[in-house]
């Protein structure tokens, strides 16, 4: 954890608001009548596109070409 960016409070709940060494941000909740910490929220640095799936041309399966050539 690099540095807390915020923190605020409601009436059973302190939050946290952290970033990380490769820019993430996660907020945690903590309760503290049982000293419990919770992940409440990720976020990325950057969005993340997906990855392009590379366009392939369907084959015939071997099962029905094979009745195909008879």
């Amino acid at each position: 954890m690099l540095a807390v960016l915020e923190r605020w409070a409601d009436s059973t709940h302190g939050y946290f608001e952290v970033m990380v060494d490769d820019g993430r941000r996660f907020v945690l909740r903590y309760q503290p009548t049982l000293r419990c910490w919770e992940l409440a929220a990720v976020f990325a640095a950057k969005p993340r596109k997906p990855a392009a799936k590379p366009v392939t041309t369907a084959a015939p399966r071997k099962f029905f070409f094979s009745l195909l050539q008879k």
